[in-house]
């Protein structure tokens, strides 16, 4: 192997890509669960360790570090589900290896999506945890987002590769169960 065609793999080049094929989308709010499928293709011969989905909200907001300055835009982003192939026990699935030219579909599913957050779940409860979300969704709207968008990310660990491919597609969440 040359030096060049090291470097080719550090930076993926020719490598494995990474496609969201399908997820739900417009995804209800109420849910618990995300399903889609992704597909890995390569050009050249690659080893795939493992695969990582996450879904995450990203808030836009603005904010002054000290009085009297400018406000500044700042970006949080936060997990709302992942699912990573390292954590599942079960099956031989990883690592595999990936020949020239092929293309495999996989599939995920996210368990336990929490797009209202806990302050969310927690003011739809009664008593006093509702209560406790009530105010904490009060005073967090003093400093309400900006801008809320979600994201899907599926992301491949490739083997020599140094820049993990990856791919991530837009979500639009919608009030209410499916």
């Amino acid at each position: 192997m040359s030096f060049w065609d090291t470097v080719k793999g550090w930076f993926n080049i020719g490598g494995v890509t990474v496609k969201i094929t399908r997820v739900e989308d417009p995804f209800p709010s109420q849910d618990t669960v995300m399903k889609g499928n992704y597909t890995l293709t390569t050009k050249i011969p690659k080893t795939v360790l493992s695969t990582q989905v996450e879904f995450y909200a990203e808030e836009k907001y603005r904010e002054r570090e000290k009085e009297g300055e400018e406000e500044k835009e700042k970006t949080n982003r936060i997990s709302l589900g992942s699912y990573n192939s390292k954590d599942v026990l079960a099956g031989d699935d990883y690592p595999f290896d990936l020949a020239a030219g092929e293309s495999r579909q996989m599939s995920f599913i996210l368990v336990d999506v929490n797009v209202d957050g806990i302050v969310g779940r927690m003011r739809k409860k009664g008593g006093f945890v509702g209560t406790l979300g009530q105010a904490a969704q009060f005073t967090a709207s003093f400093s309400a987002p900006v801008e809320l968008r979600y994201y899907l990310q599926v992301t491949a660990d490739v083997k020599g590769a140094a820049f993990d491919p990856s791919d991530t597609v837009p979500i639009r969440v919608m009030p209410g169960k499916s």
